[in-house]
């Protein structure tokens, strides 16, 4: 009977030397250690044996590989007793993931409430052109995850921002993003339903009793320090609808608007449709939902709000060349810049 990898390797080429068995989807990398090509899989234990679902996801292919192959019916007897060890196994599995998350997550709160305030100067900050708004920086170097035989060992370092992901029901800190000084960005614990509140409140911004809804950070630190109204960060687009319908029953009489992406080009698969500019997508559906608006950059190319952003910025120190900047961000500016409140008023209900 073929092996794991030797059925891997028949159907895409590739295969994962050490995977992992807790009944969750994991990416590896091939036996060869490189990382180019990447294999989504997922090992569970059934009564028969080790069953593994895995994709290539160059083309998105999944294939099955059992253990027990094309072995002939079990005895009844037989298969209820191997029924309840691989239920027991998962028991186990269930429990051990359980107590890991909850590890991860309060390291993660450890790590959190002793970081310190991010500064301005921050690489990623000074490319956005934004302020460090509810974001720190760690205080050390902590390890993450272990090296394992198809990984390295993961760290969040000083110089990468963290942005909180708070819970929408109990409010606790559920996971951090992690943003490298070059933009990458990683997620640690999860996003899932996760929400962060960017400055201000309902009564600070030029539009009162309104707020707005962004994906990511400097898309809602952007509308802010352009607007001074109160943002949220929803993290992805798959979670406008929860964080919408969390902000509609807590505030149920104020104007919410969805600032999402201009995403022309992009497009994703959705039960089997093709779905165009998927930010705009989600938001209108969010919005219909919750008898909010939504708003995307005035632009005719792709861009999300702090493209815009930057590029307002960038023609006004045209328009203004006398005054010297530094590459940075000046609050000075921000303030002579909130009269270009977001306004888009044909593609908004508002």
């Amino acid at each position: 009977m073929q092996t794991f990898q030797e059925h891997m390797m028949q159907h895409i080429g590739l295969a994962i030397q050490h995977p992992i068995l807790d009944g969750q989807w994991h990416n590896g990398k091939r036996t060869d250690g490189k990382g180019a090509d990447k294999i989504g899989y997922v090992c569970v234990h059934a009564p028969k044996g080790l069953l593994v679902r895995y994709r290539n996801c160059k083309t998105d292919e999944v294939f099955v590989w059992k253990e027990w192959g094309d072995q002939d019916r079990l005895e009844d007897t037989e298969y209820q007793a191997r029924r309840v060890r691989s239920q027991q196994e998962q028991a186990k599995r269930e429990q051990a993931l359980q107590l890991a998350k909850a590890q991860e997550l309060q390291s993660l709160q450890a790590i959190w409430n002793s970081g310190v305030p991010a500064k301005d100067t921050h690489p990623y900050l000074l490319a956005k052109r934004i302020p460090a708004l509810a974001a720190k920086q760690a205080n050390k170097s902590y390890l993450i995850k272990a090296a394992t035989h198809d990984s390295k060992a993961q760290y969040i370092n000083p110089d990468d921002l963290l942005i909180p992901i708070y819970n929408a029901v109990t409010g606790a800190l559920q996971g951090l993003q992690q943003i490298k000084p070059n933009g990458f960005k990683l997620v640690r614990g999860t996003s899932a339903g996760g929400l962060c509140w960017i400055g201000g409140d309902l009564t600070t911004g030029e539009v009162a009793n309104r707020f707005y809804i962004a994906e990511g950070y400097a898309t809602a630190v952007s509308v802010h320090v352009r607007t001074l109204n109160p943002v949220i960060m929803a993290l992805s687009t798959t979670n406008l609808m929860q964080v919408g319908r969390w902000a509609r029953q807590q505030y149920p009489d104020v104007q919410i608007v969805f600032a999402v992406d201009n995403d022309l080009d992009s497009s994703i698969s959705l039960q089997g449709k093709t779905i165009k500019n998927p930010g705009l997508y989600y938001a209108t559906k969010a919005a219909e939902a919750i008898g909010g608006a939504w708003i995307t950059p005035p632009t005719d190319y792709v861009a999300d709000w702090n493209d815009w952003h930057v590029d307002q910025l960038e023609a006004w120190e045209e328009r203004a060349a006398i005054i010297e900047f530094d590459g940075g961000f000046h609050r000075e500016e921000a303030e002579r810049l909130t009269s270009l409140e977001i306004k888009n008023p044909a593609r908004t209900s508002l």
